[in-house]
């Protein structure tokens, strides 16, 4: 088999490292536009190295190479970032993009351009209810990144009971992968001592914990807790010593893979 770099020209007997990538990250550049910097990797199947040597703007007004897969973009939507290729080299020599509303598997990714046949999911994006990119940042440069919202989003106030329940994070983070969430917790006791408690939806212990100090006088801290995609819906389960504790959730990150 012969194997291509990101302009398709043979590699004489070596390849990038299985799974390698680096750079790739995709920034905010307008309510519609992505940029995706320069970087490498290997695509989703490690049969050939895609290097994007110039920065490549992501149109999502637009359908095809360098724009959206298919459709326009929708609100309150989390889009996944490709970088895609043509492993002969025949229609298109060097790599583009494109963005997704569909996660990657094993086997699917993308609604392929014409010309391409393979792709690497490399950036995580979500849009806000105007179908505007949210601003958001990318830490980490290879295959562990984490995504960082510039305002958190809120998932909403929960008046906690005694039992653990599950509090979805749909419009927080993407379900994929098994994500670390990093949250800004409001917990108001209505007794000093009283604790908030988080886990993974599904785990058996306690992961996480904030504990009030002072009767009906909110603690604000920094959690952070694991949670587990559940029927495609990434959610984790609070719990508190009352009913008659809240508990606010701000998510400002979470990690993903690619």
């Amino acid at each position: 088999m012969t194997f291509f770099t990101g302009i398709n020209t043979p590699i004489p007997g070596s390849r990038n490292p299985v799974g390698y990538i680096t750079g790739l990250t995709a920034a905010w550049a307008s309510n519609t536009t992505l940029t995706l910097a320069v970087g490498a990797c290997s695509d989703s199947t490690n049969d050939i190295d895609m290097t994007v040597a110039t920065a490549i703007t992501i149109n999502a007004a637009v359908n095809g190479a360098a724009g959206l897969d298919t459709g326009s973009l929708a609100a309150s939507t989390f889009y996944y970032v490709y970088v895609i290729a043509d492993s002969s080299g025949y229609t298109h020599a060097l790599p583009s993009a494109v963005i997704s509303a569909a996660a990657p598997t094993a086997t699917t990714g993308p609604l392929m351009p014409y010309g391409y046949n393979t792709w690497r999911m490399v950036d995580i994006k979500v849009t806000d209810g105007s179908s505007h990119f949210l601003l958001t940042y990318t830490n980490g440069q290879y295959s562990y990144r984490e995504f960082i919202y510039d305002a958190p989003l809120t998932t909403g106030s929960s008046s906690l009971t005694t039992s653990y329940v599950a509090l979805p994070l749909t419009a927080c983070v993407a379900p994929i992968g098994t994500p670390d969430v990093n949250f800004v917790a409001t917990f108001t006791p209505n007794a000093a001592g009283h604790i908030a408690y988080l886990q993974p939806t599904g785990g058996t212990g306690n992961e996480a914990e904030l504990s009030g100090v002072v009767a009906t006088v909110a603690q604000v801290a920094d959690l952070e807790c694991t949670a587990f995609v559940v029927s495609g819906v990434p959610s984790i389960s609070i719990k508190g010593t009352a009913a008659t504790d809240t508990l606010v959730l701000l998510v400002k990150s979470f990690t993903y893979c690619v």
